[in-house]
Order: structure tokens, then sequence, then C-alpha cells
């Protein structure tokens, strides 16, 4: 939507949680090539999320490490699945998104 600004559209079909979000992602205080922060926010009929990470790449041999650490808030019916689930799903999308990317990447 503008320079650093995304919007988002997310879906999700597991119990409580189970709905599409609507936000927006953006890019803040970005040091190409080693680290920036990433802040989400958005909602959806199950609830609402806010959250921001701080990513940081580093070079190891001939592999980019991606590091990363954050903070979430949710609301709605979110909340009420417990922070147990809320956990394992937000490490589960982490491991689908890396994965993705790895392909995308491979096929270049």
């Amino acid at each position: 939507i503008e320079p650093g600004k995304y919007d988002a559209t997310l879906k999700i079909g597991i119990a409580a949680i189970k709905g599409t979000y609507k936000g927006i992602a953006e890019v803040a205080d970005p040091q190409p090539p080693e680290k920036y922060r990433l802040i989400v926010e958005g909602g959806g009929t199950p609830g609402f999320v806010k959250g921001e990470a701080l990513i940081e790449l580093s070079r190891q041999d001939q592999r980019t490490i991606v590091s990363y650490q954050g903070e979430g808030q949710v609301g709605g019916l979110i909340a009420g699945v417990g922070q147990r689930l809320i956990s394992g799903l937000a490490k589960m999308m982490l491991g689908q998104f890396f994965k993705q990317i790895g392909k995308e990447l491979k096929s270049l």
C-alpha cells in the first residue's frame, strides 16, 4: 500500500481460531542486509492480533542464519483458546513460511 507497508490476508483453519484475518504488515527500521522489524496488526471474526518481531540475518559459511524474537497480543475468541495452542500455531506457521521461502529460492 506504500513503501514498506503491505495489505495482508491470513486464512487459518484450526479450532476456535478458524477464520480469515485482514490487516497490515510493515517492515520498519530496515538495516539491510542485517536486520529489520516486522510489525503486524489485523483482525477478523475470531478476534484481533497485534505483533512485532525483530528479524536478524547473519552469514555463516555459505549459509544465511535467520534469528527472530517477538511478542504479540491477541483478543476476542482467539484469546480464549489458550497460550499453548497459539504458541504451537505460531511455530507451525513459521515452519511453513520458511519451507515455502526455501522452495521459492531454489526455483530461482
